[in-house]
């Protein structure tokens, strides 16, 4: 994910995913996220002149969306708040998933599952398999 501070955002979502990062060099343009395991979850590449979504309004449209499987979002948001998260989609037409901005606006959902084994609705509208992690939370892309 293209972002100005690969390391920063590396451990924004380690803090909610888990996992450890490489390489530690904090001034790296490129930093790994991995679980436990060892296998490879996200990559963040700097980006000098990052423009962070609007969403959900879309004048600077996505580049790219996570959602995070949750148990329960008040369980899961006091992570997101104490890593430099936000709120920015708490609304009860939607109580399958709350949309929130990582520390540099990047946004994404916590979902609490819902819906036929094996699926589960994405906070845009759309189904998506659902990507099993060891770890909970569970990130999910599309």
């Amino acid at each position: 994910m293209d972002c100005p501070q690969p390391f920063e955002t590396a451990t924004f979502y380690q803090a909610l995913l888990g996992g450890f990062i490489s390489p530690e060099d904090q001034s790296a343009d490129w930093i790994n996220l991995f679980e436990p395991s060892g296998r490879q979850i996200l990559s963040f590449q700097r980006a000098e002149n990052y423009v962070a979504s609007t969403w959900p309004d879309n004048t600077v449209p996505d580049q790219v969306h996570i959602d995070i499987l949750v148990d329960s979002h008040d369980e899961a948001e006091p992570a997101v708040f104490a890593a430099g998260g936000r709120l920015i989609d708490g609304s009860d037409d939607h109580p399958s998933f709350r949309g929130y901005a990582d520390h540099i606006g990047r946004p994404f959902c916590l979902v609490v599952e819902r819906g036929r084994a094996g699926m589960r609705p994405s906070c845009n509208g759309a189904e998506a398999r659902r990507k099993r992690h060891p770890l909970p939370p569970t990130a999910v892309w599309h």
